[in-house]
């Protein structure tokens, strides 16, 4: 009996293994050669190669911070569409990094942008550990998605010469830009002109240079103006919906959206989003803003801040969104107990195939001392 216990035990534990020599074949995030001198801050992309497909993940940076401090996270050209949310200053050494979208991202690119100063140089490289959460990482079709994660490794000898690696860097900070700034250099601008919303814009081209000075002065480079009034509507709009989206999903319980929401639907008597009348989109958007801030006071003021049209997209993003999460964790519950249920089966099948041969070869052996045939 003691030979059977054993023989189960290695069997679910080399299947355990195949599963962990299968991630080593899976979509692959890694990071360039890095290069950093000391007291220098670079923006370091983190990529992902042999995208399979995926729409949500959750990955974990863990950083030595007696030699480097990672002061931002922003979205990169795979997690552009979507809600990019972290912890970053919460745990000393650590951030952990959550994206969904309701969209499948099947492209190679980067996934996101780490923000890292060398705080001391290190004789020694410096190791940036990267992991992912298996149950929160997910495809379009809610299955659990391997990634192979690769180790960051900086060289931190601050005389080095940095590789072109800080060209990527350089042209990445051209084009990447948190949305809080360009909410605040917005709201700034509104502020110095007398408005309450990019709506009562008149005088465009005083606002458009008063923006693009805000923008300025709050990330200290000038490479993000712009000449186009649409321009700023577009990176406003866009920066407003990542902040009200993830203001709602870090501070309002998930059931609470949908329920707010359906209870919205009701009252306009309708079964879906998509079925509300253009004549009732303001109206509707109040209504669910109102009941949002009844949960959580601080939600933005959507109905207000924004037109119309691209107020209501947000409710109905913020609501596809719950109902993905509700259907996620479902499915990962469910995949779990089929997975158990399989185990259990397979090991009951196993000992009574066991215990079989077990019993036959006893039997074989008393016939056979006893002369039988």
């Amino acid at each position: 009996m003691k030979k059977l216990i054993l023989f189960i035990l290695s069997f679910i534990i080399a299947t355990q293994m195949s599963i962990v020599c299968f991630a080593q074949n899976a979509n692959t995030v890694y990071v360039e050669k890095t290069v950093l001198r000391e007291n220098e801050m670079k923006l370091i992309p983190v990529n992902i190669s042999n995208n399979s497909g995926i729409m949500g993940f959750k990955i974990t940076v863990e950083y030595p911070s007696e030699y480097i401090s990672i002061n931002s996270v922003t979205k990169g050209s795979v997690t552009s569409k979507g809600n990019l949310n972290h912890n970053l200053g919460l745990k000393n050494g650590v951030v952990d990094i959550i994206w969904n979208s309701i969209e499948n991202e099947q492209t190679d690119g980067t996934l996101f942008i780490l923000g890292v100063e060398l705080l001391k140089k290190s004789t020694d490289n410096i190791r940036v550990k990267i992991s992912f959460s298996q149950e929160d990482t997910f495809n379009e079709k809610w299955e659990e998605v391997t990634i192979h994660c690769q180790d960051i490794i900086i060289s931190a000898g601050y005389n080095e010469v940095s590789t072109d690696n800080s060209e990527s860097s350089t042209n990445t900070e051209s084009s990447e830009i948190d949305s809080s700034q360009i909410i605040d250099a917005v709201n700034t601008s509104l502020e110095q002109n007398g408005y309450d919303n990019l709506k009562d814009v008149q005088d465009i081209e005083k606002f458009i240079k008063d923006f693009n000075k805000s923008l300025e002065i709050i990330t200290g480079t000038n490479k993000h103006g712009t000449t186009d009034f649409n321009d700023v509507k577009n990176m406003y709009n866009s920066a407003y919906e990542d902040n009200f989206v993830t203001e709602a999903e870090n501070n309002i319980d998930n059931i609470k959206i949908q329920s707010t929401i359906n209870e919205a639907l009701k009252n306009f008597n309708v079964k879906s989003v998509d079925m509300i009348s253009d004549k009732d989109k303001t109206s509707f958007v109040q209504n669910v803003e109102e009941k949002l801030k009844e949960a959580y006071p601080d939600t933005p003021n959507i109905s207000k801040d924004l037109e119309t049209d691209k107020a209501f997209e947000i409710i109905k993003k913020l609501y596809s969104l719950s109902i993905a999460e509700k259907n996620r964790q479902q499915n990962y519950t469910n995949g779990n107990l089929n997975k158990t249920i399989i185990i259990v089966v397979f090991s009951v099948a196993l000992i009574a195939l066991t215990a079989g041969i077990i019993i036959k070869k006893k039997k074989h052996k008393l016939s056979y001392n006893t002369g039988e045939d």
